[in-house]
C-alpha cells in the first residue's frame, strides 16, 4: 500500500516576507528564481541559462527531472517507445558566473547511460537529428542560506526553515552500501547561527502528527561536472542516505559497472542541495505556488503524484530519491505525464550490466513543485521570487 507524508497545509501570513535566519534580517530582494526552458534531450550541448533578476550572494542551481513520457510520445522519437529510455539526470557544466548587470548565468544538459563503461547490448542510443527534439525542464536558482518563509522567530522544537547550501561531494567504492564508515555516504551539517552562533539550524514539519515522520525533504543538484568519461561529462545522479533534522548524508552514484575503480570517483563534485519541512503548500504574490511532499514504498510500479494546487499548465517537478535501501543497481528517478494536476513517477535502473530495469526495493522520494497559480483557495504572501512562465527564457546552445 502506497503511503504518503502529508502535514498540515502551509499557513499563510498577508503581510510576511521571509526572513534571513543567518543575517537576521527581513528580505527586500529575491533571494530564488524559478523558469523553464526547451531542450534537446539528446544533444551534447551545453545550455545557457540567464535570470532575469538580481539574486545578490551565492547562487544554487537546481534542474527539475526530465518528463520521460514527452520524450516517448514526441512525434520526433524514432526508438521504441514500449522499451522505455534509460535514465535521465541534468547536469550543470559549472556553477553560476555572475554578469555585469547583477544576474547569473549558468550552462546545463541532460545525460543519458552512454559511454565505454556501459554494455550497449540492451540498450542502443537513438539518433535524433540536430534541431529536431525538444523538451521542456524547468530551473531554480536559489540564493544559498538558511530562510523562514513565517516568521523570524525558529526553535528546536517549531520552525519552517528553508536550508540551501553546497558542499564537495565523492565517492570511494563500488561497495553496495551507503555508511558513515565506508565514505559513500558524505554529511552535510546545516550552517550555524539561526538561533545562536555555535547550534546548527534545523529543519523539520512545522506540527508534529502522530504516526508521521518530521524529518524534512530535500532536492539536489550536483554544481560541476569535474569527471570526464569518454571526453563528456560522467552520468552521475545523487541519492539521499538520510535528511535529518541538522544535517544530510548524500551518496553520489554513476551508472552500473563491471569495472569496480568506475565507482571510485575521487575527484570532488560540488553538490547543491536544499533541505524543506515536507507538507508546504504556499502561494506567492508573484505569481506561482509551490508544495512539498514526501513518498514511502516508490519502486517500478507507477505511482500517481496529484498536486494539491491546480496549475495553470504542467509544473516543474523537483525531486530525488531520498533513501539508499538498495544499491545493488544504480537507480535513478524518472516521472512521466505531467499535467496540471498530477503526474507519474517510477524509480528505474539502467542496463550497463543487466538487461532487467526495475527496482523492486522500496524507496523514499522528495519531491518540490513548483508552478503558476491563478485561482487557489490559499492566500498569497510575498516570497521574495521571481518567476519566468515557458517560452520566455533566453537560451543559447555552446557545443563542447
Amino acid at each position: 500500500m502506497q503511503s504518503y507524508l502529508w502535514l498540515l497545509p502551509f499557513i499563510a501570513c498577508v503581510n510576511c516576507v521571509p526572513f534571513d535566519l543567518l543575517k537576521k534580517e527581513y528580505l527586500d530582494y529575491n533571494y530564488l528564481e524559478v523558469g523553464f526552458i526547451d531542450l534537446d534531450p539528446f544533444a551534447q550541448t551545453w545550455v545557457s541559462v540567464k535570470t532575469t533578476t538580481n539574486l545578490t550572494g551565492e547562487p544554487i542551481v537546481f534542474i527539475s527531472i526530465p518528463d520521460v513520457a514527452a520524450i516517448l510520445n514526441a512525434p520526433w522519437y524514432t526508438g521504441d517507445s514500449t522499451l522505455g529510455i534509460p535514465p535521465i539526470v541534468p547536469k550543470l557544466r559549472d556553477q553560476p558566473t555572475r554578469n555585469a548587470d547583477g544576474t547569473y548565468s549558468f550552462e546545463f544538459n541532460l545525460r543519458t547511460v552512454n559511454d565505454s563503461f556501459c554494455n550497449s547490448e540492451w540498450w542502443v542510443p537513438i539518433e535524433v537529428p540536430a534541431g529536431v527534439a525538444s523538451l521542456t525542464v524547468s530551473w531554480l536558482v536559489a540564493r544559498r542560506g538558511v530562510y523562514s518563509l513565517v516568521t523570524n522567530y525558529t526553535d528546536e522544537t517549531f520552525n519552517t526553515n528553508v536550508v540551501i547550501d553546497y558542499g564537495n561531494i565523492t565517492r570511494a567504492s563500488a561497495a553496495p552500501q551507503a555508511t558513515n564508515d565506508n565514505g559513500n555516504a558524505i554529511q552535510f551539517e546545516y550552517p550555524t547561527g539561526c538561533v545562536d552562533p555555535s547550534l546548527v539550524c534545523t529543519v523539520m514539519a512545522a506540527e508534529d502528527i502522530p504516526g508521521f515522520s518530521r524529518d524534512p525533504g530535500s532536492i539536489q543538484q550536483l554544481q560541476t561536472s569535474n569527471n570526464e568519461v569518454d571526453g563528456q561529462s560522467m552520468f552521475l545522479s545523487v541519492r539521499a542516505w538520510q535528511v535529518k533534522k541538522r544535517s544530510i548524508w548524500l551518496v553520489l552514484v554513476p551508472h552500473d559497472s563491471v569495472d569496480p575503480a568506475y565507482f571510485e570517483i575521487t575527484t570532488p563534485e560540488i553538490i547543491g542541495f536544499m533541505v524543506f519541512p515536507v507538507g508546504q503548500r504556499v502561494v506567492c504574490t508573484e505569481g506561482f505556488a509551490f508544495e512539498t511532499m514526501t513518498f514511502n514504498n516508490v519502486t517500478h510500479i507507477p505511482i500517481p503524484l496529484d498536486f494539491r494546487f491546480t496549475y495553470d499548465y504542467a509544473p516543474g517537478v523537483f525531486g530525488m530519491l531520498g533513501s539508499v535501501f538498495s544499491m545493488v543497481d544504480s537507480t535513478t528517478l524518472s516521472v512521466y505525464d505531467r499535467t496540471a494536476t498530477s503526474a507519474i513517477f517510477v524509480t528505474k535502473e539502467d542496463q550497463c550490466v543487466s538487461e532487467q530495469v526495475i527496482h523492486t526495493t522500496p524507496e523514499i522520494v522528495h519531491v518540490l513543485i513548483f508552478g503558476e497559480v491563478t485561482n487557489s483557495d490559499v492566500v498569497p504572501q510575498n516570497c521574495s521570487a521571481s518567476f519566468t512562465p515557458p517560452n520566455q527564457c533566453l537560451t543559447v546552445e555552446v557545443w563542447k
